[in-house]
């Protein structure tokens, strides 16, 4: 990515705010609930994009951003566990973003050029995977981002079992109960693990796109 791009922050402003609003826009009209407990939903997809974008800090960013709105807007209303699910929108946007930067530097760079002052590829390189003989294989690329959605996935998945089990002691007349929390969960990872096909797929080529299009922008 082009230093021009990387550090205007016009642009990363922007980026941040449109991510944030299509994850509202997604969590609210673009999810279908099977209960109150169990959720397909996408709002995710575009959190994890900004964090393997622009790294941990800006995903959690538009997390927070997100996150706030969704619990304001939310037809159970404002109460204290509000907080509680409010963190799962931040935790999807820095886990995706911090797991994308360890892996990535572990196992698809070697040390040198490819790494900025603080450690995170450059994205001039990352676009021009296939020309760098450095780089490894298309299915280690396909791995990298799987390896970030699928831990972003679990983080998140075990932030709103913590925010119902929270609902559960702290509001009156909770829908959730202990009993009823770990009933649903395996139907919960169930939907998690299918969800994390798509979610990587969706994540994978938006992220190139957007990459190349820099890219080709700054040339």
């Amino acid at each position: 990515m082009s230093k021009s791009f990387k550090n205007n922050k016009v642009y990363l402003i922007v980026l941040v705010a449109t991510m944030a609003a299509m994850a509202i826009a997604l969590e609210k009209i673009g999810s279908l609930k099977v209960t109150p407990s169990i959720k397909i939903t996408f709002y995710a997809v575009p959190l994890m994009v900004v964090g393997m974008l622009h790294g941990p800090k800006l995903g959690a960013l538009a997390g927070l951003v997100s996150g706030i709105v969704i619990q304001l807007t939310s037809e159970y209303g404002i109460n204290l566990s509000s907080i509680f699910f409010g963190l799962a929108p931040v935790v999807w946007g820095f886990v995706s973003g911090l797991i994308f930067k360890l892996v990535g530097k572990l196992s698809m760079f070697q040390e040198g050029d490819d790494f900025r002052s603080n450690g995170y590829p450059r994205w001039n390189s990352v676009a021009k995977w296939k020309d760098n003989k450095r780089h490894k294989s298309y299915s280690t690329k396909v791995l990298l981002y799987f390896s970030a959605v699928f831990c972003a996935s679990v983080a998140a998945n075990l932030s709103n079992t913590f925010a119902m089990f929270m609902d559960s002691l702290f509001i009156k007349d909770s829908y959730y109960t202990g009993i009823m929390i770990l009933m649903d969960w395996p139907a919960r990872l169930l939907t998690m693990c299918v969800s994390m096909i798509p979610y990587t797929i969706i994540v994978f080529v938006v992220c190139d796109r957007v990459k190349a299009f820099l890219e080709k922008d700054n040339n």
